[in-house]
């Protein structure tokens, strides 16, 4: 069979979702019995489906998702009729129609890459660039250190020792001194306290922390996200300060981010105290505060898998518009976002990305998904 790439990939999108025609599923199973290639990508969804992203997708809202998919149909001149020869399913799933990145997930996958030999020049240009923004320790007595390979740092009284994307130290310090460690966009890090606190870093952030604890409390300033697993010590509570509010706790195990104008505190276990000089917030596991400055604290539950699924390089986004998208692309590819189209700004997206796929990639899958025309101008991503 000569099978373009589009219908390829339609007819495995549609397979896994479960609205594939008779006719279709039969054609594609042939292919896939006689596609070693189509095999492998075959398998490689099934158990992707079976795992985390499928539960994000089964919590998407499809009546407001159809909406959605029918008001950008109308915006973009597609013939009304042929909706009517398809149910909701099939537009939901098939290709990531207009409204859904799902093809992120997939279509990202290096087996896809080797068999439809998509060009990725964007891609390598985009790893070019971040080959100039590195991990960076900077000292409290100023100085600042590039954290790139595996081994073994002296530093005055301190040690560092850094293996497998993580740095842990050891230091004599009988002082409060402060350092931060700075995680660049497209890249996360591990970082193991003097406590044997653990510290996941998010892309675009950074902590400011002492190499020891002194006194009766442990206290470390983030930007950004990180997710954190606090070593228990009932006589020195762990406070995290970020934008005008802490999180105060014993020994538990939550998520902060920080980036937007919200603080988002996620509670996976234990207990913790989240305060501002006037207002204060106790979380159980299972739930996460948001504090505004304008609004206070308000508290929700949430889903872990979906919080955290950052720490496995993959972004889940629901209901999003492209203009809020933007703070997530500086991030993860480190450019910036400009919609040169007024109209297409509060167009909004339900789907899932990876976040060590290239800039290049992105682009290809927004294009074909939704038609939107995406390009690199002066080292800005343009959209119209």
């Amino acid at each position: 069979m000569n099978y373009n790439r589009e219908k390829i990939y339609n007819l495995l999108i549609e397979k896994i979702a479960g609205c594939i025609s008779v006719e279709d599923n039969a054609e594609i199973e042939n292919h896939i019995l006689q596609d070693e290639e189509t095999r492998a990508i075959w398998k490689d969804l099934q158990e992707k489906h079976a795992s985390r992203g499928a539960a994000f997708l089964n919590a998407i809202d499809e009546d407001k998702a159809w909406l959605q998919v029918k008001q950008l149909m109308d915006k973009q001149g597609q013939p009304k009729h042929k909706t009517t020869n398809l149910n909701f399913q099939k537009w939901l799933s098939v290709a990531a129609i207009i409204t859904v990145l799902l093809t992120a997930t997939y279509i990202f996958n290096k087996q896809f890459i080797g068999l439809f030999n998509i060009q990725d020049t964007q891609g390598q240009n985009t790893a070019s660039a971040l080959e100039e923004h590195k991990i960076e320790l900077k000292l409290a007595n100023g100085k600042s250190i590039a954290i790139k390979e595996n081994g073994t740092l002296t530093l005055g009284n301190a040690q560092l020792s850094i293996k497998d994307g993580k740095l842990k130290y050891t230091a004599k310090d009988s002082a409060l001194n402060w350092n931060t460690l700075t995680v660049p966009a497209k890249m996360s890090y591990k970082l193991e306290l003097s406590d044997g606190t653990e510290v996941w870093m998010n892309s675009a952030s950074n902590l400011k922390f002492p190499f020891n604890f002194i006194g009766d409390k442990r206290e470390v300033y983030l930007e950004g996200e990180a997710y954190f697993i606090v070593a228990k010590d009932i006589n020195k509570p762990f406070i995290v300060h970020s934008k005008g509010t802490h999180v105060k706790v014993l020994g538990t195990a939550f998520n902060l981010n920080s980036y937007g104008e919200e603080v988002i505190t996620s509670l996976i276990e234990g207990s913790v105290m989240n305060k501002t000089a006037t207002d204060s917030i106790t979380l159980k596991p299972g739930l996460q505060s948001i504090y505004h400055v304008s609004a206070g604290f308000r508290q929700k539950k949430f889903d872990a898998d979906q919080v955290l699924s950052w720490m496995d390089g993959v972004y889940y986004f629901d209901n999003i518009t492209l203009e809020n998208m933007g703070d997530v692309i500086k991030r993860w590819f480190n450019v910036k976002l400009v919609i040169d189209n007024p109209e297409i700004r509060n167009l909004s997206f339900t789907g899932a990305i990876e976040k060590n796929k290239s800039l290049g990639y992105f682009m290809s899958n927004l294009e074909s998904a939704s038609g939107i025309k995406a390009y690199m101008k002066n080292g800005e991503l343009h959209l119209k």
